[in-house]
């Protein structure tokens, strides 16, 4: 950070700051070190990135609020019922989740039409992030038992699950009975 205004090559601290994960990324990889996927356990809020990591590509990420949500808002709990159902549980809560059933009907048409098939060819390869604590990374390998082979089928599932699971949440919540007072 101290390059800033001193090296020509170096213009801005965000882009100092670049350079550094970008150093720090590959350093990483140097030393045998490779692709994140797994939990993020974490003192960090979750809604604040700020652990910069390298995912395969196709991986997906749960958002924290997902993630303890499956723990009955205990983030420990979520992360352990998420390992505990793995990539095949997974897969049944998102095809059994409303609204899944158009989403593979129209991605199979889509296919059917000649539209752009997913072969997953990239998947894989390293793709930097930032993450927050309470997250949890699946690996594509993972992402494609939930999409029936396709990464691509396996994201649009999940993004499903979270924002239905998302929506049950809030009403349940909406319906709890304030903090008892003495």
């Amino acid at each position: 950070m101290g390059e800033v205004g001193k090296s020509p090559h170096v213009k801005s601290s965000e882009q100092a700051l670049a350079i550094a994960f970008s150093e720090k990324r590959r350093a990483k990889r140097a030393d045998g070190g490779g692709v994140f996927h797994g939990p993020i356990v974490s003192e960090v809020p979750g809604r604040t990135d700020e652990h910069p990591m390298d995912v395969a590509a196709g991986s997906y990420v749960w958002p924290s609020e997902s993630v303890s949500h499956f723990g009955e808002n205990n983030t420990l709990a979520g992360l352990k019922k998420l390992q505990e159902l793995g990539p095949h549980g997974i897969r049944k809560l998102a095809h059994a989740a409303k609204g899944a059933r158009e989403i593979i009907q129209k991605h199979s048409l889509k296919r059917a039409l000649g539209g752009a098939a997913s072969h997953d060819n990239n998947t894989g390869s390293p793709t930097p992030i930032v993450a927050a604590g309470g997250e949890h990374v699946m690996a594509p390998e993972e992402v494609k038992i939930v999409g029936d082979g396709d990464v691509q089928l396996g994201h649009r599932l999940l993004d499903n699950l979270i924002l239905q699971r998302r929506k049950d949440h809030i009403k349940t919540l909406k319906g709890l009975d304030p903090p008892a007072r003495d």
